[in-house]
């Protein structure tokens, strides 16, 4: 029944779209298919030109990691923690069940709500708030040590905040940036670092959980996290205005 009902939301999604999007010009002559590796190199000679840019791949990576971490990690390490405290599984799904949805009910919240902010600030500004929000989320829930205790429902909160920001503004930061005659090459690479951040999150978080801590992929990422931030700092003092377009 879960698997039907995503598949009808996947379909309303999908004809909702199809009905919505304008329709495009016809073009008389022959489009020229460019291959994948021409493509990526033209995404990343504009991260180069614009720093701008370079910090929304960097937030796309991080943000798709962040959403890798919570969903992979967080039932594991409940799980891991009731069995290794002799206790019965079932409680840690029962604990999961309430600490998951409410990371996705706070990212479902926070969402719009920063992209309301987004409009009416500097989209860099919008990284460090948001990296420093993700940072900070994902910091706490990796330095708990007991899960069943009611300060990781403020971690989970802290967290969702921070990973529905960072979506939202990495986002709006490409959409600001991408020059209209490289944009689908922007775009793509963009969605190829997110790509590549979640392949890193699961494969780093899957090390740390198994050979240091259960709550290593969260404490991951907050380094990560953290990182970006600075590099949103850096981009903000140094390149306040670098090829800043706005679209209308």
């Amino acid at each position: 029944a879960v698997f039907v009902l995503a598949v009808s939301i996947a379909i309303l999604g999908a004809t909702v779209a199809g009905f919505g999007l304008k329709p495009g010009s016809v073009r008389r002559e022959a489009t020229v298919k460019r291959p994948l590796p021409a493509l990526l190199a033209e995404g990343i000679r504009e991260a180069r030109v614009n720093p701008r840019t370079a910090l929304a791949y960097a937030a796309s990576m991080a943000a798709r990691g962040d959403m890798v971490v919570v969903g992979a990690f967080t039932f594991l390490w409940l799980v891991r923690y009731t069995s290794d405290q002799g206790l019965n599984i079932q409680e840690g799904y029962a604990r999961g069940q309430m600490i998951v949805p409410l990371i996705t009910l706070t990212v479902m919240l926070s969402a719009p709500l920063m992209g309301v902010v987004l409009d009416r600030i500097d989209r860099v500004t919008g990284i460090i708030v948001a990296f420093t929000l993700s940072a900070m989320g994902y910091t706490f829930m990796g330095m708990i040590e007991n899960p069943f205790t009611n300060v990781v429902f403020a971690a989970a909160i802290l967290l969702g905040l921070g990973e529905g920001v960072c979506i939202m503004s990495s986002i709006a930061l490409i959409g600001q940036n991408a020059p209209a005659k490289t944009r689908g090459s922007v775009i793509g690479t963009f969605a190829a670092c997110g790509a590549t951040g979640m392949l890193i999150a699961s494969g780093v978080g899957g090390f740390l959980f198994d050979r240091w801590t259960y709550t290593g992929p969260f404490l991951f990422m907050g380094m990560i996290n953290a990182g970006v931030l600075l590099f949103a700092i850096y981009v903000r003092l140094k390149h306040p205005a670098t090829l800043h377009v706005r679209h209308g």
